[in-house]
């Protein structure tokens, strides 16, 4: 898990989903395959939690590119 700077909720034009920054600058993202219904904010917080104990625990990360048509609206 060394190579990741933080995991966060953040929010799409598809709902809420969760943004893995590696310390090389790239991002993955955890977000639902189907977008109805989307992540609430409080979804993406515990899918982010889920994924870093799941880190901590010596699994691979989930997380992939963002998807085509989505992208990370500004806070």
């Amino acid at each position: 898990m060394t190579n990741i700077k933080s995991i966060t909720a953040v929010n799409t034009n598809k709902g809420w989903a969760v943004c893995q920054l590696n310390d090389d600058g790239s991002e993955l993202y955890v977000i639902p395959e189907v977008y109805e219904p989307a992540y609430t904010k409080e979804h993406a917080e515990m899918a982010a939690q889920s994924l870093l104990r799941h880190l901590e625990l010596g699994g691979r990360t989930y997380a992939k590119p963002l998807p085509a048509g989505v992208t990370i609206l500004k806070s």
